[in-house]
């Protein structure tokens, strides 16, 4: 039985894992679409979806409004800003630092 929630909570971390990328690569995009490309359920994705924003991950946008009726679309990007990574590279008798931020802007 213990295999069993290991396995489950794989899943749910392959699935956050491939969410916030699809989120990286394609932009702002709506949670349907998001759904749609990640061929996941759209429960499982609001679910993802709100751990990411509640680790400040990810943050959620108003779509400019495009003539329809109702509620505007709510689409999701990553929030880059404060989250820096640093890269290092090493050559024969040279070392280079860098600082990034999650967007890849060169901060340092």
């Amino acid at each position: 039985m213990n295999e069993q929630v290991g396995h489950t909570d794989q899943i749910k971390h392959i699935n956050l894992k491939l969410v916030y990328r699809l989120i990286d690569q394609l932009g702002s995009i709506s949670r349907i679409s998001l759904a749609k490309k990640a061929q996941l359920a759209l429960a499982s994705i609001t679910k993802i979806t709100r751990e990411l924003i509640n680790a400040h991950l990810i943050k959620e946008v108003e779509f400019p409004d495009l003539g329809f009726r109702g509620r505007p679309i709510t689409g999701l990007e990553i929030v880059s800003q404060g989250w820096q990574f640093l890269c290092v590279r090493i050559n024969k008798g040279s070392l280079i630092l860098s600082l990034y931020e999650l967007n890849n802007k060169l901060l340092q």
